[in-house]
């Protein structure tokens, strides 16, 4: 048996390498607390939805104070360019900031400024907000609906619309991409599944 070749040990390392390198990318799941977050390794790119509550109203038995927007940017190496915004908001009130990797369990992020409603419940401007993941999940991206209404389908064709549909601004959370269609789960009293429209969907890099 001959021995390996330079040029072979040199392939093999950076086939290792690059191996090593995905195995250390985002994963994608829930983050504790109260983030979900999803990692495409085609585009490189982070999408995520934070929403949490602070304080309590004994009037009305809700939160007193919500916190709430998307995340998206590329990730590079350890760190991602993130702005984040909540739908609707204009492009002058997005608010930037960086997403970084600390290891393969944890990540924070850092904005340059608050959200509102964000200050009564996590800050995020003044030292980065710090979360781990406690569940991970298949996700490739976190979008949501911009459609009036949109129907879930058990299969990519028009005629196999079911009855459960999505309404503006509901969030999902995208497994598959198939040309014109997007296999998405939707976190409601229970978890919907199901093919909708990608037109009807806002992804990370539409306008």
């Amino acid at each position: 048996m001959k021995s390996m070749s330079k040029a072979t040990i040199v392939l093999t390392f950076i086939a290792y390498f690059a191996f090593f390198a995905n195995a250390q990318k985002l994963l994608s799941g829930e983050y504790e607390p109260g983030l979900k977050l999803a990692f495409d390794p085609v585009s490189e790119t982070v999408t995520a939805y934070f929403e949490s509550y602070g304080g309590w109203d004994e009037n009305s038995q809700r939160p007193q104070f919500s916190c709430i927007f998307f995340i998206e940017g590329p990730l590079h190496s350890n760190q991602a360019t993130i702005r984040s915004y909540y739908p609707g908001d204009p492009p002058d009130q997005y608010i930037d900031g960086k997403l970084e990797i600390i290891d393969s369990q944890n990540i924070r992020i850092l904005l340059s400024g608050e959200h509102p409603g964000c200050w009564n419940v996590m800050h995020f401007s003044e030292d980065p907000a710090e979360f781990s993941l406690s569940k991970a999940i298949p996700w490739i991206q976190v979008a949501y609906v911009t459609a009036d209404k949109s129907y879930f389908h058990s299969e990519t064709a028009v005629a196999k619309k079911l009855k459960s549909y999505l309404i503006k601004n509901d969030v999902v959370y995208i497994e598959q991409r198939q040309a014109d269609w997007v296999l998405c789960n939707f976190y409601g009293k229970r978890r919907t599944k199901g093919w909708l429209r990608r037109s009807d969907v806002k992804e990370a890099g539409q306008p």
